[in-house]
């Protein structure tokens, strides 16, 4: 186990997989969670990914509409019970990881400020 000291953040690379979700709850923008979404699924093995069904393989991440989409298709396997003893472990680490992502993103879209011209 390591022990993070306290007052120091974890870098992407060397971050424990349960510090992923500090990481996200302190990203200050989409950029920055699409690149923690990137990264942390670079941790993922090819075996890993290709146990699970094809619709939720990690798509290419590009905005806050691919995660927000994955998501939903995590979601919509892991509660239709389609998932198997095979995948279900990554399915869930998955799922809980690019829920938060998406909290993430819905809580920085409510404070971001308007943009647009006020006609």
């Amino acid at each position: 186990m390591q022990i993070k000291p306290q007052g120091i953040r974890w870098e992407r690379g060397t971050a424990p997989a349960e510090d992923w979700r500090n990481l996200i709850r302190g990203a200050e923008s989409e950029d920055e969670v699409v690149a923690l979404v990137r990264d942390h699924l670079a941790r993922y093995s090819p075996q890993e990914i290709a146990r699970l069904p094809e619709e939720c393989r990690p798509p290419r991440i590009r905005d806050a509409e691919d995660i927000s989409q994955w998501a939903f298709e995590l979601a919509r396997t892991h509660c239709a019970q389609d998932a198997n003893d095979d995948y279900e472990t990554v399915l869930e680490r998955m799922l809980e990881f690019v829920t938060q992502a998406a909290v993430r993103l819905s809580e920085l879209k409510a404070i971001a400020p308007e943009t647009g011209n006020a006609d």
